[in-house]
């Protein structure tokens, strides 16, 4: 399947980050959630998983969170009570890379529950100036791919306690009436990183109503409560898309992929999760 979208779709592009259990100062960190690993397999206080302690295989124990270890896409179950997982997505979508500017938070008309005057945003006249051109010609689109300078600026930077960049209600609301159905962004979040709970920006996406805080603590909602338009939609986060400044630090990988319209092929780890581990992949020749 893979071969026959190289011949059909030309040069491809992984927007992945990879996470390395074996080396933890080689991963991206995120919310200080503890690094990935993977430790040899244990029977009866023994060893019985590593060939180099005198075992016939190598058998590994992973353990590993992806918000905050790798590239990983998420459903609504992460913001619900319901523990829902994530939906495969279409093989093949149609999909779009932008670079939108950021802007501070004091300077857009956007609104967000936790916001703060230097708070940098993707604000929805940020997405909206960087996708109208490929509105005009394309009735749908089904994915959107957001790269930022800070997102991209390495791939195995630390996030934590530097609240990066995120997405606004109104972006969301933006990115859903124009069809965008699996949203992938190179941040750790498409919301703040200390948002008090609101999840505003997953919740407006997702389509689900903003939770509201009751004697002092925030209230999760339900999966009732989720719009029928919306089930299946995704969000993507952590990917790593190279710009122009941090190309140099690839090696056996193309150059720097530039804006425009692809064919998005998303792949996804087998387990009924709210968030999985997965490898997001564009092709140059883009879906008629």
């Amino acid at each position: 399947f893979f071969l026959f979208v190289v011949m059909q779709c030309g040069t491809f592009y992984d927007l992945s980050r990879v996470v390395n259990l074996h080396k933890p100062d080689d991963q991206v960190e995120c919310f200080y959630i503890p690094k990935a690993k993977a430790e040899p397999l244990m029977y009866e206080g023994k060893v019985v998983g590593d060939i180099d302690a005198g075992n016939s295989v190598n058998c590994e124990v992973i353990n590993i969170c992806p918000h905050g270890s790798c590239t990983h896409t998420e459903c609504v179950g992460h913001i619900t009570k319901e523990k829902q997982a994530v939906m495969p997505p279409p093989p093949l979508m149609k999909a779009v890379l932008i670079s939108p500017r950021l802007s501070t938070f004091e300077s857009s008309n956007d609104e967000y529950p936790t916001g703060a005057n230097q708070d940098q945003i993707l604000s929805s006249e940020a997405l909206e100036a960087a996708l109208s051109p490929y509105v005009d010609r394309n009735s749908t689109i089904e994915a959107v791919i957001i790269r930022t300078e800070v997102g991209s600026e390495r791939r195995n930077k630390n996030f934590s306690g530097t609240n990066p960049p995120y997405l606004t209600p109104k972006s969301m609301y933006y990115l859903v009436s124009i069809g965008c159905r699996h949203l992938l962004v190179d941040l750790p979040s498409v919301d703040k990183e200390n948002d008090k709970g609101f999840v505003a920006s997953h919740s407006a996406f997702f389509g689900i109503p903003a939770r509201e805080e009751c004697d002092g603590a925030v209230v999760a909602r339900t999966d009732t409560e989720v719009s029928p338009e919306r089930v299946g939609t995704t969000i993507t986060e952590l990917c790593f898309i190279p710009t122009p400044k941090t190309e140099s630090e690839l090696e056996d990988e193309p150059q720097t992929p530039q804006d425009g319209m692809y064919t998005l092929n998303l792949q996804t780890s087998p387990l009924l999760l709210d968030a999985i581990p997965s490898r997001p992949i564009i092709f140059t020749n883009p879906m008629q």
